[in-house]
């Protein structure tokens, strides 16, 4: 009995450092990204973010969705920026067509 709730216990805290350490990486690749923003390579960090958004358990919020959209029309890829607006406005019910 104590050794089942050991490994149960032991499986939890794995588990638990697993899922925290995807969400840091997701929080490096984010600051990663806007890095390179900053620095005007925005081809660079569009894939910055997108391999983010591809190495996380974490809600994509629709302020670095849309971020990313700015990104990819800022590196001359319309066709990609098009793609991440159409997915907030069709999925994520985006309502801010000003702003676009």
């Amino acid at each position: 009995m104590n050794r089942t709730i050991l490994v149960v216990a032991l499986l939890i805290s794995v588990t638990a450092f697993i899922a925290q350490k995807n969400h840091l990486n997701y929080d490096v690749l984010i600051r990663t990204g806007d890095s390179l923003y900053q620095v005007k390579d925005f081809k660079n960090s569009a894939f910055v973010y997108l391999e983010a958004f591809n190495d996380h358990n974490t809600k994509i919020t629709i302020n670095q969705r849309y971020n990313v959209a700015c990104l990819w029309a800022l590196a001359n890829y319309p066709d990609s920026a098009f793609f991440h607006l159409n997915y907030l406005v069709k999925l994520r019910d985006y309502s801010n067509y000003e702003h676009i």
